[in-house]
């Protein structure tokens, strides 16, 4: 059988992800997550930008903040369905922190093929990978840790417990409602915690599903990304509905959060000092 070197050549590049957001720091934090997924990715930060790049490369998906002023975004999709044959068929996913119904009509109609929301879950968005790129899903999904594994967490160092790029990303945007939010969040979680557990112990899928859903959103907002991707685990086998190894996920969520609480505590203080 003959090897053509320059097929080859091809088999081996990566596929390649444009990203297209407003906030340069926050696309190379998804580029981040795209690049543990064995994938290759650019980031663009207006929509025209997006399209110029669409322009002189072939990308094989892209992640469109479709919330941009002007309607860039939308614009955007729009755009690059129309230059070519292959952007008419590749993956285009709007990112937006508006996601009504409308919303996702709007994006849709545009040309977009689904949508993600912000602040982007790094297991949400590996999903999307895996639906429209082949990447393995199970190099995101895990089982869970064993008890000596999950305890080890109370020995990490306090600087490798947060996301802080996206923590100084999000207090720039939400600029004086942050502090109001974290102080929110190290409030509520605990007692939110407590009926997650509840309905793992219950067995209430539904319930297991919501509640870690709303625990992963706000999460993924202060950093604690550990947090968020286990509380998507949670999500993901409550709407599965197979809560067989929720128990155990439940209990490395409770000592993650536990061990990220302090951190934000002493961040949230440090905040308040220096207004």
């Amino acid at each position: 059988m003959t090897h053509h070197p320059a097929n080859a050549q091809k088999a081996k590049q990566k596929k390649q992800v444009l990203i297209v957001d407003s906030n340069h720091v926050m696309g190379r934090i998804l580029g981040k997550i795209i690049e543990k997924a064995g994938l290759g990715y650019a980031v663009a930060v207006t929509g025209p930008e997006g399209v110029e790049f669409c322009k002189t490369k072939q990308y094989d998906m892209a992640l469109i903040e479709a919330g941009m002023g002007k309607a860039q975004g939308v614009d955007a999709i729009k755009h690059i369905r129309a230059l070519s044959d292959h952007y008419n068929q590749i993956p285009i996913i709007a990112v937006s922190a508006k996601l009504s119904k409308e919303d996702i009509k709007r994006y849709l109609a545009a040309g977009a093929n689904g949508t993600l929301a912000k602040p982007v879950n790094e297991l949400n968005l590996w999903k999307e990978l895996h639906k429209n790129l082949g990447v393995c899903l199970s190099a995101a999904t895990r089982k869970p840790q064993e008890d000596d594994e999950i305890y080890a967490i109370l020995d990490r160092d306090e600087m490798e417990l947060l996301n802080w790029d996206t923590l100084k990303e999000y207090s720039i945007m939400l600029k004086g409602e942050y502090k109001r939010l974290m102080h929110d969040y190290l409030t509520v979680s605990p007692d939110h915690l407590g009926e997650i557990g509840e309905a793992v112990i219950d067995g209430n899928a539904e319930k297991v599903e919501y509640l870690a859903h709303k625990l992963k959103s706000t999460s993924i907002i202060f950093g604690a990304d550990d947090v968020s991707n286990l509380a998507a685990q949670l999500e993901i086998l409550g709407k599965e509905n197979d809560l067989t190894h929720a128990g155990q996920f439940f209990k490395e969520l409770h000592m993650s959060f536990e061990r990220v609480q302090p951190v934000l505590r002493k961040k949230l203080a440090m905040m308040k000092m220096a207004i």
